[in-house]
Parts: C-alpha cells; sequence; structure tokens
C-alpha cells in the first residue's frame, strides 16, 4: 500500500506509481523532493515534511501534493535539530506571513543565451533583426556558422545542425550523462541516474537499496556508463564521503568591507568522492571506512561569491584546523566550514531574494 519514490526510479516506474496513486492502488508515497516539480498525484489527504526544505518555495511545493482536488487536507512539518528548523519553531510566523523567493535567472548569462539562440533557430530562421531579442545575436551567429549549425540564405540564418537543441535540457536533470545499475544474475536494470548521482550511489562496493532490496555494486564502467551489481544480505547501508575543491578562475567585482572583502567572478567547482563508510542499520554504528581505488571526479565552471579574510585571521583559523590524514576522513569539520554553514543558513532567511546587476 506504500511506495518508496526519489530520484534513480527508471521513468516507466515512476510512471508507474504516479498511476497506481491517481487510481487508489496504493495509497501512500515516502519520497525525496522528487515530487516537488508539481506532478499531479491524485488525491493525496495528508503530507508529512521530515524537516524543514530550505525555501518558503520548496515548502509550498511539497505541501501542495495534497489538497489538489479542492478537498480539506492536512500539512505536518517536522522539524530537525538544526538552527533553522529551531528559528522556525521559535517564530512559525516567519514561514506562513512571507513571500515565497523569486526564481532569479541571469538572462545575459553567455550560456543560456547562447542555448536559446540554437533552439530558436530550430523553429524559425534566424535574421539580423532577431537582435531585438537575442543581443549577442552577432557575437553568436558566426561561431554557430563556423560551427556547421547555421547557413545564411537571402539575409536569413537557418538550422542545418544535428539534433533537437531543446531536447538536450531536462527539466530534471542538469546532466546529459546517464548510468544504469545492473542486476548481474538476469541482465535486468535496477535503476538509471544522472553521473553525479551514480559517483555519490553506484562506486565500488557500495550498497545500494531500492524497494526494500539491497545490491552490493560490484564495479562501477565509466566508460560504458553503468554499473554491476549482485542481491545484497547485509546489515549495514553505504555513506560517501565527498567533498568539493572550487578554483577562482576570474574575479570579476569586488568590495572591501572593513579589513575584509567579498568578491564575485567565475568559478569552478570539483565535486570529489574519494570514499565511503559502513553504517549498520538501526543503530547507525561506524563499522569502517574504506577509500576508492581511484577518487570519483566531476567538475563544472559557474559563477560563485567568496569572502576574503585577513591574512592574520587565515593563519589563526589554518592553524587549528584538522589537517591530517584522519581526519581527512571523517565527517570533522573545520572552523571554514562552520562559518559557510552560518552565512549559508543566514542567507537563507532573506526573502524574497532579489539580484541586480550592481
Amino acid at each position: 500500500m506504500i511506495s518508496g519514490y526519489r530520484g534513480g526510479y527508471k521513468p516507466l516506474e515512476r510512471k508507474a506509481i504516479e498511476e497506481k496513486m491517481i487510481n487508489g492502488t496504493i495509497r501512500g508515497l515516502v519520497s525525496t523532493n522528487a515530487l516537488e516539480l508539481g506532478i499531479d498525484i491524485g488525491t493525496v489527504d495528508t503530507v508529512v515534511l521530515v524537516g524543514y526544505p530550505g525555501t518558503r518555495a520548496s515548502f509550498w511545493q511539497q505541501s501542495g501534493r495534497a489538497g489538489r482536488k479542492g478537498n480539506d487536507s492536512d500539512i505536518y512539518l517536522i522539524l530537525d535539530n538544526r538552527p533553522f528548523d529551531q528559528y522556525i519553531a521559535y517564530d512559525p510566523s516567519w514561514l506562513f506571513d512571507g513571500n515565497s523567493e523569486n526564481a532569479v535567472v541571469d538572462k545575459d548569462n553567455i550560456l543560456i543565451h547562447l542555448s536559446h539562440v540554437r533552439t530558436a533557430a530550430v523553429e524559425i530562421p534566424l535574421s539580423i533583426n532577431d537582435v531585438a531579442l537575442f543581443p549577442d545575436l552577432g557575437e553568436f551567429i558566426p561561431v554557430l556558422i563556423s560551427e556547421n549549425e547555421l547557413f545564411s540564405r537571402s539575409g536569413k540564418y537557418v538550422w542545418q545542425g544535428e539534433g533537437f537543441p531543446a531536447g538536450d535540457f531536462s527539466i530534471r536533470n542538469i546532466d546529459k550523462v546517464r548510468y544504469k545499475l545492473i542486476n548481474k544474475a538476469d541482465n535486468s536494470v535496477v535503476a538509471e541516474m544522472d553521473e553525479m548521482q551514480a559517483f555519490r550511489e553506484l562506486y565500488d562496493h557500495a550498497i545500494y537499496m531500492h524497494e526494500g532490496l539491497s545490491y552490493y555494486v560490484e564495479s562501477l564502467d565509466r566508460n560504458a556508463h553503468c554499473a554491476i551489481c549482485s542481491a545484497a544480505n547485509e546489515n549495514y547501508y553505504t555513506e560517501p564521503n565527498s567533498q568539493s575543491i572550487i578554483k577562482i578562475i576570474d574575479e570579476k567585482k569586488k568590495k572591501a568591507y572593513n579589513r575584509t572583502a567579498v568578491a564575485f567572478g567565475d568559478l569552478n567547482v570539483n565535486s570529489v568522492i574519494s570514499g565511503f563508510k559502513k553504517v549498520q542499520f538501526h543503530n547507525k554504528q561506524n563499522l569502517g571506512y574504506e577509500m576508492l581505488p581511484e577518487p570519483l571526479c566531476k567538475d563544472m565552471d559557474t559563477e560563485g561569491v567568496w569572502i576574503i579574510l585577513p591574512n592574520n585571521i587565515r593563519e589563526v583559523l589554518d592553524s587549528i584546523t584538522p589537517t591530517s590524514s584522519h581526519y581527512k576522513n571523517t565527517n570533522m569539520y573545520s572552523y571554514y566550514d562552520a562559518l559557510s554553514f552560518v552565512l549559508n543558513t543566514s542567507s537563507m532567511m532573506i526573502s524574497p531574494i532579489r539580484c541586480s546587476a550592481d
């Protein structure tokens, strides 16, 4: 009567679960935020949220799975032991009296802009008059012509590229690389997911849980984009050890504030899975840590904000931050992590979020 629902389920599997909720074959779902996108799953009476989702928008989207047919519904928010949740417990009006956050998109982002131009060219040939819609069109057209995606005809620029650009983008994922988890007993596909999720869940010797069953991941093949697994009956599950390595590519803006400074610019973020720990069911006892033969890394270029601390403060923090290999293989956090946590939590309270070119 109850089913799971999360990223990693096969598309047909998700659709079948949605249909069962609609026709009443199953009566409940235990889900991640995979249902947040507005999927209509029938006459849901009650939603139980475990922990504040992080934004008012997510809170109302997840709560809105219930009562979609105009019927009365109940929403329960079970607050976690995190600072932000406890603040809501202290002042619930903050959650209910404020507006949802604004969705912010930088329309001048060159990658987003170029993607729109390519998608538009497929539908209708472009002309120089379209510069009113795409201000950088004059720069994009020569590039697309050189890549054999456009050709000029009678003052129009006609699409001749391969594929369907709009189909390159998923409403659920930002990564086009997909991995499959294959059960070696019968070659059936257990799960499908993007590459970063595969790195977090399908590394060698991981325990992958699906629909109440456990699978032991024997190997992950990055070339074939698949992992091989077998049925498992272990008394533990696995948690990956991950970290992000951030490099500054270009500093675009900088503003001083007393002895500190804040900067904005281009960054490279490299997500690294270096190992995992085994955690016993029920009591969550740590059963040991295992390093991967080779770290799983995936990087991307993005934009970000960073804070520049005075040199003497950095020297003090570095001197008291754990650096030994023992601490690197645990969840021991540094003072930098603590500062990041405070800033991130505080920024979540600024609502609605507003951004400007300044």
